[in-house]
């Protein structure tokens, strides 16, 4: 972790460092005026990590509005920072084609102070389409066939929800579209995949309740994320159990229809699985014979259940959440978003149903994931090949 805020304050001060120096050219030259956006700037720096520290201690409503202000502007300043190097990089390029004469051509270099202009109105822009996205909320449908489903059982039908980080900016509002949404659905089985907090659990008694107002046939079933250890994980588990779900880690649990495991977060991305880390884990060669369910917070294949798991669901890189972060997520993560196929299994990971720091989405809308498992004669009967496959697409 002192790693991670090593790193973090290096470079947000220097996003907010390069940040001053854009504003410059169309600030009014005024010492005041640029003292105060030097103080600002620097008190941004910290302040995401004081109001986290200050939000464990208890005071997570009189820090909403400070919360809203510390994160909007995380956004707001990823936004100016990266159109702003985006005009920086074309302005240098038409300078040094003016500088050459590259073509011959009349190469016309954009002042400082419309590249600033624009990247306030960029940022502001974009901003705002963000609040929007993050308010439109998705079903994404996915339609899978498997002959492991009993005889009896033409389908069952499994509601995902993962990355809801309940805490200082998601609340009841939030939390409510959601829930409505996974009503609506009319799931078998709801699940969880990790985040499902983000702070103190312990004044999030009304969304506990919303939850406990969700009662699918076969149940919630959750499992942890990094945040629920983040947040402390015997408060995380607490507001687990009060809001419905049966946790499970590193455990497995008989449902009937299906088999389903799930597994704790390790924490670690980077880190090969080993078998001896995971603890209260067994499973027998008659279930291993069934259709599993894995649930796993980070959407790397499980080293353990490679070729046995018939679905895995994972959530945790809410696909960048804000473009072009996406971009980065491909780099990182194998499987960054969606549905994969490997050899038969499948593998969903999704975009995460709420926010995560600043309160905006830019093309990753928030997500819950209606998955149907039907019996291989009802998808024989009920869809043709091509709309069965553009189904599953």
């Amino acid at each position: 972790m002192s790693i991670f805020l090593i790193g973090y304050i290096i470079i947000y001060s220097a996003m907010n460092g390069y940040c001053y120096c854009r504003l410059l050219p169309i600030l009014p030259d005024s010492r005041v005026v640029r003292s105060c956006l030097s103080v600002f700037l620097m008190g941004m720096v910290p302040a995401p990590i004081v109001i986290r520290i200050l939000e464990r201690s208890g005071w997570e409503i009189g820090l909403m509005f400070a919360g809203l202000v510390v994160f909007s502007w995380m956004g707001l300043l990823f936004l100016f920072v990266v159109f702003s190097l985006v005009l920086d990089s074309l302005r240098l390029l038409l300078w040094i084609g003016k500088r050459f004469g590259i073509g011959g051509l009349p190469w016309p270099v954009f002042s400082s102070q419309v590249a600033s202009r624009m990247g306030v109105v960029f940022a502001l822009i974009l901003f705002a389409y963000g609040l929007f996205e993050a308010q439109d909320l998705r079903q994404e449908h996915v339609i899978l066939s498997s002959a492991k489903l009993p005889p009896g059982v033409d389908r069952l039908r499994i509601v995902q929800v993962s990355d809801v980080h309940l805490g200082l900016l998601v609340g009841e509002r939030t939390l409510g579209r959601i829930v409505k949404a996974v009503r609506e659905a009319e799931p078998d089985l709801l699940v969880s995949t990790g985040d499902l907090v983000d702070s103190s659990p312990k004044t999030l008694i009304r969304e506990a309740e919303m939850w406990n107002g969700v009662k699918p046939r076969l149940g919630k079933l959750a499992v942890t994320g990094n945040h629920e250890f983040y947040t402390g994980i015997e408060d995380s588990i607490r507001f687990t159990g009060q809001a419905g779900f049966v946790l499970l880690r590193d455990e497995v649990l008989d449902l009937g229809p299906v088999v389903v495991i799930g597994l704790d977060d390790l924490h670690s991305s980077s880190v090969p699985e080993n078998p001896g880390d995971r603890k209260n884990f067994s499973l027998s060669e008659e279930k291993a014979r069934r259709f599993l369910l894995l649930l796993k917070h980070r959407p790397g294949l499980s080293s353990l259940f490679t070729g046995k798991a018939d679905l895995q669901l994972s959530g945790h890189t809410h696909q960048g959440q804000i473009f072009p972060f996406g971009l980065l997520t491909r780099m990182v993560f194998s499987y960054p978003g969606g549905l994969s196929e490997d050899g038969g299994k499948w593998l969903y990971v999704s975009r995460g149903s709420a926010t995560w720091g600043p309160p905006i989405r830019i093309f990753s809308p928030p997500e819950i994931t209606i998955i149907d498992l039907v019996s291989e004669h009802v998808a024989k009967d009920q869809y043709t090949m091509e709309s069965f496959v553009q189904k599953v697409q």
